[in-house]
């Protein structure tokens, strides 16, 4: 899932609920949203035991592991959206090795993106291939 300005989205463009049907998600229904506006890495335990997530509805169709770190623009600083780990079930919290490794996975996106997005400069075509 990747979740930006707008509604939250996974990578194909949709994401999920419990019944299998693809939708788009509200972005105050996401908790990839609180990613975008904090400048760190959330991990969250049981999101449906955390007041602050529990009446979401991504956490009420079944969301209970929830980990994410932003994605952000190299050049500005600028929060693109959030890499995130969500899972049906209770985990532990994640220790450092982990947080580590999901900050290094979203260095490796934004990298990929930065890469094309400077391919795709000035050919009048987005990121995915469709014409801007």
């Amino acid at each position: 899932m990747i979740g930006g300005t707008g509604p939250g989205w996974s990578r194909t463009g949709r994401s999920l609920s419990r019944s299998g049907d693809a939708r788009a998600n509200p972005r105050d229904e996401v908790l990839c949203a609180q990613i975008v506006l904090d400048e760190g890495a959330v991990v969250v335990p049981d999101a449906a035991a955390d007041r602050r997530f529990a009446d979401l509805l991504m956490v009420r169709e079944g969301c209970r592991f929830y980990a994410g770190t932003p994605l952000q623009n190299s050049l500005s600083g600028a929060n693109l959206g959030a890499l995130c780990i969500v899972v049906d079930a209770p985990r532990p919290a994640f220790d450092k090795t982990q947080r580590e490794m999901l900050a290094g996975l979203a260095h490796l996106v934004t990298e990929e993106l930065a890469r094309r997005m400077s391919a795709t400069a000035g050919t009048g075509r987005s990121v995915g291939g469709k014409a801007a």
